[in-house]
């Protein structure tokens, strides 16, 4: 079992590929937000798990209530067939009868893998068949409210989250050096006469200066009289 953890080494790669070192450094500057946003998530999927138990874990309490001789009563009041679950267990009990299975479902609603098949239109046909419009209007109002708040807004906060945390580390990567800068070659630009520090010279300052010249100065003036002595001038 610990072998099999050497498939993690792949991740090695991230720190020579700056690109995903860069995405990898954006994912954790985001902990943060991301925790908060979970947090709130999280509150708001109990809340609903907690109204379903009450609403919804009753329903179809009767599926296996029907003798031999009469046929289910299931084929009358729900012409779909979802009393009884693929696990053999009432509706309601199956997906809303205590607070994790109502959590389960509240997140298997949040992903969207069939929510609406198997957690949904069996509510709304239990009422409507009994004719009971307003509490399927109610119930169906209740579902679409939880998917606006927790997949269109909760699940986009991540997002924006993420994306911000990748832009300000992209703000933050420093500049990469120029190519005469690479190659060891000094970058020459041109000096902003306004940014340019203006200062006085002191005495001394000035007679090294002259000294300087002057030495320049004698040294060129010989030069020119070896120069003048060879050529016989």
């Amino acid at each position: 079992m610990l072998r099999m953890l050497r498939a993690f080494r792949i991740f090695r790669l991230f720190r020579f590929v700056p690109s995903l070192r860069q995405m990898i450094d954006s994912l954790i500057g985001a902990a943060a937000g991301v925790s908060y946003a979970l947090v709130v998530l999280l509150i708001i999927m109990c809340i609903f798990s907690v109204l379903s138990v009450d609403f919804f874990s009753g329903l179809y309490s009767d599926c296996k209530e029907s003798t031999s001789e009469d046929p289910p009563r299931g084929r009358d009041q729900d012409p779909e067939g979802v009393r009884i679950t693929s696990r053999d267990l009432c509706f309601g009990a199956d997906y809303y009868g205590d607070f994790l299975s109502s959590l389960y479902t509240m997140f298997q609603i949040l992903t969207g893998e069939s929510w609406s098949e198997a957690a949904v239109r069996p509510i709304l046909n239990y009422f409507s068949s009994r004719e009971m419009y307003k509490e399927a209007v109610f119930f169906a109002s209740f579902f679409m409210v939880y998917i606006v708040v927790s997949s269109f807004v909760l699940l986009n906060v991540f997002v924006a989250i993420l994306l911000d945390s990748l832009s300000e580390a992209q703000a933050n990567e420093p500049a990469k050096p120029s190519e005469a800068g690479a190659d060891g070659a000094d970058d020459q630009k041109p000096l902003d006469p306004q940014k340019t520090e203006h200062r006085s010279l002191d005495a001394s300052e000035v007679a090294g200066f002259r000294e300087t010249i002057v030495t320049q100065v004698a040294a060129m003036v010989k030069e020119v009289d070896k120069a003048t002595q060879r050529l016989g001038m």
